[in-house]
């Protein structure tokens, strides 16, 4: 088992178990904040949790809230992964677009109790909680539409009103599933397909065609 992207092996005994006892936190605290919210999660709690001593606990981090955001970055780094892992090698721009929505949304799913307290500390509204990850997520898919309208896959339109375009219906139905089960988090990347991506890639085949029959 790799530790952080390191071989456990090169990384000195001691340090290894800091950073077990680090990630053991981090798993406690992420299972407890998903199952009883924020408030009502103690820092004795996620000690016992974790089957470390409160003391210890405060050895790696300076209270709750600091234990929160980084409980918070790891699911980032966790999907960050997951989409690089996952869709980097698609061929063209528009697959890799829907390959990461596809990605991204599988791993809320899989983390859905997570993800519901992540929205209600979000006051109810995950639009609110514009962190660096999600610029980053909506700076990527810019990117890739733009080099998708270089590459002729969808007319040209402006690549970064389209990633905003994108980006707000996801998160909105996301925020709708997450809210309500009748619709389906795994049903939100075939929407956004169908009344965004597929759209955008039809009126660049009509266009095309109108072209060749002049």
């Amino acid at each position: 088992m790799e530790t952080n992207g390191h071989d456990p092996e090169q990384i000195p005994r001691r340090e290894r178990k800091k950073l077990q006892d680090r990630e053991e936190i981090i798993a406690a605290a992420s299972e407890l904040f998903a199952r009883s919210g924020y408030e009502q999660t103690s820092m004795q709690m996620i000690a016992e949790r974790a089957e470390l001593s409160v003391g210890k606990l405060y050895l790696h981090f300076d209270g709750k809230e600091t234990i929160y955001r980084e409980v918070v970055e790891h699911h980032t780094a966790l999907m960050r992964e997951r989409l690089e892992v996952e869709c980097g090698r698609e061929p063209s721009p528009m697959q890799r677009i829907r390959c990461r929505m596809r990605a991204a949304l599988s791993y809320i799913e899989e983390n859905i109790a997570f993800a519901r307290f992540y929205l209600a500390e979000a006051g109810g509204d995950m639009t609110t909680c514009r962190e660096p990850a999600h610029e980053e997520m909506q700076q990527i898919t810019e990117e890739l539409l733009g080099e998708a309208i270089e590459r002729g896959e969808i007319v040209r339109e402006d690549p970064r009103l389209l990633a905003a375009l994108i980006h707000g219906a996801v998160h909105w139905l996301t925020e709708i599933a997450l809210k309500d089960d009748s619709l389906p988090i795994s049903a939100v990347p075939e929407l956004i397909d169908r009344i965004i991506l597929t759209p955008l890639e039809r009126r660049t085949h009509e266009t095309r065609q109108g072209e060749n029959g002049r």
